[in-house]
């Protein structure tokens, strides 16, 4: 889990332990700035991740992924142009809300 101020380590904790799992949070960089949610930066399938491994400060994480996926490195940019798409889908939601209001 990426810790940032949205995140609550004791509460995914206490989410992980009820499950079976064990938690692994890490610290994310992206522009002087922590990355706001686990899932920009990176996913978990059944046999694959992708990981912004270059915005996780702690350089065991990819490692762990290996153990059991195909793991596939992005970049910066791919991460920041998620996230520019991302910004522009809440927009377009967000004027098709205003629209519909009227």
């Amino acid at each position: 889990m990426a810790v940032s101020k949205r995140s609550s380590i004791d509460l995914a904790d206490q989410w992980a332990l009820n499950r079976g799992y064990k938690l692994v949070y890490f610290n994310t960089d992206l522009n002087n700035l922590p990355v706001y949610h686990t899932n920009v930066l990176m996913f978990i399938g059944t046999d694959i991740a992708a990981i912004g491994s270059n915005l996780i400060r702690e350089k065991n994480i990819e490692n762990l992924l290996k153990k059991n996926h195909q793991v596939i490195s992005l970049s910066e940019d791919e991460i920041l142009n998620f996230l520019a798409y991302t910004k522009y889908l809440w927009q377009m939601k967000n004027i098709k809300d205003d629209y519909n209001k009227e």
